[in-house]
């Protein structure tokens, strides 16, 4: 167990759990749709004590496939990169659940260049590195259209379907749009009578894409039937 894990433990065991009855909403974090901005936002509303991270990988697997996992006390908020899973109405049954969308394509751009920036931070980054950058393809865009129209990272190429194959986008209490941000922010507010301040933590989530990457929609057809009514 490494240090950290121990660390994170003590302080569980340290402060106690909450009860499952106590979680007011489940925020589902898919990579590159606003999620460091909505976990600040969250510390704002509900205090940083009340919001449960769940980016660990054993915690993240483990709340993905429907098991219970240990939730710090006093925590309302859990949040992080963990998949939907039926059985997360029993966990938590008085939670709301929420999850924000984002263009197929923009979302995929965004985590190429997030990869790109981080290098070899990132455990993902060796994945492009082999496929393309040892190759001297090294243009984020190159990148982009080669991923999908080579279907060679599957993982970026079908987020959406994979993500919603056990419970569907309409299931959801709530699902936002990064592209209008801070009007999903106020329908939020007003729907579930929450006082969230939009919040930019990250300026790529602004950016736009090259024309030739929007034209391979028609590659990526199952995806936005997906969430093309909520973008």
């Amino acid at each position: 167990m490494t240090l950290i894990r121990t660390l994170s433990s003590l302080f569980r065991f340290k402060h106690g759990t909450a009860q499952p009855e106590d979680i007011q909403w489940l925020s589902y974090h898919i990579p590159k749709t606003a999620g460091s901005s909505l976990r600040q936002m969250f510390y704002r509303e509900f205090g940083r004590s009340s919001v449960f991270d769940v980016y660990r990988p054993d915690e993240a697997r483990s709340l993905g496939q429907g098991n219970a996992i240990q939730v710090s006390a006093r925590s309302r908020v859990v949040h992080g990169h963990f998949k939907p899973h039926p059985r997360h109405s029993e966990l938590f049954p008085n939670a709301n659940s929420m999850v924000w969308v984002r263009d197929p394509i923009q979302r995929i751009w965004s985590l190429v260049g997030h990869l790109l920036d981080l290098q070899w931070k990132h455990p993902h980054y060796e994945t492009i590195h082999n496929l393309y950058i040892s190759k001297g393809i090294e243009n984020q865009s190159d990148i982009v259209e080669r991923i999908i129209k080579e279907h060679s990272i599957p993982y970026m190429v079908t987020t959406y379907s994979r993500f919603f194959s056990e419970v569907g986008v309409q299931e959801f209490s709530f699902v936002g749009s990064m592209h209008n941000f801070a009007t999903s922010i106020e329908l939020l507010n007003k729907e579930f009578n929450l006082s969230l301040k939009p919040l930019h933590r990250n300026s790529r989530t602004k950016a736009g894409i090259p024309s030739t990457l929007s034209n391979l929609k028609y590659l990526m057809e199952d995806e936005y039937s997906l969430v093309d009514d909520y973008l």
